[in-house]
Order: structure tokens, then C-alpha cells, then sequence
């Protein structure tokens, strides 16, 4: 009986008991985000309910929750449907998939 050449064909009884080696399943990280007033938005990892707040406005926010210059910010911050007092917004951490919206208080009727 010949024996194989190296490179030549593979039976297959050789075949199942050395299969070839399996490459390792490899996946993308998936970007963090979050649900910005219905639009999809990048979450920065450690980003508060502040930080958000003040990145939309434009105005430093306090660790009280309250605009730095004094003046009244006027909006109020819901996420997953819940409203986030404003003494929560320092320590209230975003977490991807969180549904948020910001709302601003408007005069009138």
C-alpha cells in the first residue's frame, strides 16, 4: 500500500479526524448609542444626563443641575419615559439603547 504524499489527496477518514483548523469567529464592536429626541446619537463612555444637557445647550450645567450663569435653563430631561430630576443629572450615567428626550419649555398657548 503507497502511503500519501504530502500536499496529495486526503481521505476521508483523515479528514474527520483532523479537521482543519476552525478561523476564530471574529465580530465588530458595536458603536455605543443612544436615542437622542428620535434621532440615533454616539454615547461617550461615563457621559451623565449633564454632560448631554450641557452639550446641547451649549451652557455649563452644575452639579445641581442648574446652568452656571444663573440664568434659567428651561428644559427638563426624560430617558426610557422617565423624568430625571434635575439634582439626578451629575450622577445618572447613560447606558447604550437609553431612550432620551430633552424638552424645552416654550411660552404661549
Amino acid at each position: 500500500m503507497a502511503r500519501p504524499t504530502p500536499g496529495g489527496p486526503v481521505s476521508a477518514l483523515t479528514a474527520s479526524r483532523h479537521p482543519p483548523p476552525r478561523s476564530p469567529l471574529v465580530t465588530e464592536p458595536q458603536p455605543a448609542e443612544i436615542t437622542l429626541n428620535g434621532s440615533v446619537r454616539a454615547l461617550v463612555r461615563g457621559e451623565t444626563v449633564s454632560d448631554l444637557v450641557e452639550a446641547i445647550t451649549g451652557r455649563p450645567i452644575g452639579s445641581d443641575g442648574r446652568a452656571t450663569d444663573g440664568k434659567r435653563l428651561g428644559v427638563a430631561v426624560a430617558r426610557n419615559a422617565g423624568v430625571v430630576p434635575r439634582s439626578q443629572w451629575a450622577s445618572t450615567v447613560l447606558t447604550p439603547g437609553d431612550d432620551i428626550e430633552i424638552v424645552t419649555a416654550a411660552q404661549g398657548g
